[in-house]
């Protein structure tokens, strides 16, 4: 029966073939934007899950009370995190990491061939960074590779382009130039492409390299210059909010006079380092730009009124050629379809128009891929497509349009009476138009609306960015 209904849906389709391109052509529109939205929403999460036990790695953020707006910052005094560790037994493990900065490229040369690069996203780490974090090595053991003094490690595709196919591990990296410059030992090569994270790192040196990383370490202040990341792994079954709450008195007996000195209070928190990307719009100092839970809803909700706009235009169109029809039903109906059977079958009409526009969507969202990462600063590839996540959200879309858009138009046609048809022609005025007239005008204003919020965000979204580069300038 279904197979009947699908079958009889087609023949339709294909007999009127204007209406059938109007309405996928409408349909697909839709369908691709919102296809677009939802890869880049999907794409915002799962960051940072992939390290081992994720769940139980936080970040310290601290919280100046000299602020006015009392912001939280994403960096912590150097001294805090290692004191941490030997003061509670909460705390399995500690690591630190400083970012060079937007702007601040680490001139990276290899003596060999004199290859020199300005690179960004440099990281100093203690030696425990990838205890932390385990990133898998292409070269070299993780375990001690920011052991030993003046060591670096490297991305994968850092040393490819360094030193080409030829292996990097042992192979000696001159950092920075002139009175600056620094020989260092490469002892690892990681891939970069393990996972989405906060953390973006293109080579990463030891803390223990003398310069900056060697003042770091020196550091003893626990009021000021908090500039450094540090990371807590906590042992199983500890008690976050009871760790926290130690916080106040762990200040007051480390700190008590550096924060006196200074003239200012602080506060420290934990936060879930798989929470960091999404739940950090108002933590400044972040090391790189970070999204926002509440934008990705704001996403949602405009990607549903483009659909119910193309939903909307779909009934427009179905009811506006209900006249055309009427002498089919009526034939139908006189020679035993039901009113359900006739229902199924319309809706079945626009299922199957709507998987048209589901499948069409994504060759469409594929061309689209490089302005959608232009608009949104993203990194979203082709694969992105075929993810099960996204398959099943257009599967669910193309059924769940198709039931929205062809139901009103359905019951509709559905109800014309088989007599008055076959004696002479029907007129459908439909409430003397005032439904398709309301349809028109709600889908003008969503449609306006639709174009000022993408306005407001892109604008928001160019702000905020500059925001978060300013303030990792500003550290």
């Amino acid at each position: 029966m279904i197979r009947n209904y699908f079958k009889i849906a087609w023949r339709s389709l294909q007999k009127n073939k204007l209406q059938t391109i109007i309405n996928l052509l409408g349909l697909t529109v839709g369908t691709v934007c919102c296809l677009s939205i939802l890869i880049h929403v999907i794409a915002q999460f799962g960051y940072d899950k992939q390290f081992a036990d994720s769940s139980s790695i936080y970040r310290l953020n601290t919280i100046i009370n000299e602020n006015e707006d009392g912001a939280p910052s994403a960096g912590v005094s150097p001294p805090i995190a290692f004191a941490m560790k030997e003061d509670f037994p909460e705390v399995k493990e500690v690591c630190r990491v400083v970012y060079f900065g937007e702007g601040n490229d680490g001139l990276l040369r290899n003596p060999e061939s004199d290859e020199a690069y300005y690179e960004t996203r440099g990281y100093l780490a203690d030696s425990t960074f990838f205890k932390m974090f385990n990133y898998p090595f292409v070269e070299g053991n993780p375990e001690g590779s920011l052991s030993a003094p003046n060591s670096i490690v490297l991305s994968e595709t850092l040393a490819k382009k360094l030193f080409g196919s030829k292996k990097a591990l042992n192979k000696t990296l001159v950092l920075g130039s002139g009175a600056e410059e620094q020989t260092l030992t490469i002892k690892g090569v990681f891939k970069e492409d393990f996972g989405k994270s906060h953390l973006n790192p293109n080579y990463i040196l030891t803390m223990d390299s003398g310069g900056f990383g060697r003042r770091v370490m020196e550091i003893q202040n626990f009021a000021t210059q908090n500039f450094t990341m540090s990371y807590l792994r906590l042992k199983s079954g500890a008690n976050t909010s009871r760790l926290e709450a130690k916080f106040p008195e762990f200040l007051q007996r480390h700190g008590a006079k550096d924060l006196a000195a200074v003239g200012f209070s602080k506060s420290l928190s934990l936060q879930k380092v798989t929470d960091i990307h999404l739940f950090s719009k108002d933590i400044r100092n972040q090391i790189g730009t970070v999204s926002d839970i509440n934008y990705l809803y704001m996403l949602l909700i405009l990607a549903l009124f483009i659909q119910l706009v193309a939903c909307i235009n779909f009934i427009n169109l179905s009811t506006a050629r209900a006249n055309k029809r009427a002498k089919e039903i009526g034939v139908r109906k006189a020679i035993g379809a039901e009113k359900g059977d006739l229902v199924r079958q319309f809706l079945g009409e626009s299922i199957l128009l709507s998987l048209f526009a589901s499948i069409l969507s994504i060759p469409f969202t594929a061309i689209a891929l490089p302005f959608v990462n232009t608009l949104t600063q993203g990194d979203i590839g082709y694969s992105n497509l075929l993810d099960w996540r996204i398959l099943v959200a257009l599967l669910v879309l193309g059924i769940l349009t198709g039931l929205i858009a062809g139901l009103y138009p359905a019951l509709i046609l559905s109800s014309i009476k088989p007599v008055k048809v076959l004696k002479s022609s029907v007129n459908l005025n439909l409430g003397n138009g005032y439904l398709r007239k309301a349809l028109v005008v709600f889908q003008f204003v969503v449609s306006i609306g639709l174009i000022s919020v993408v306005i407001i965000i892109t604008q928001q979204v160019k702000y905020s960015q500059k925001m978060d580069m300013a303030l990792i300038r500003k550290t």
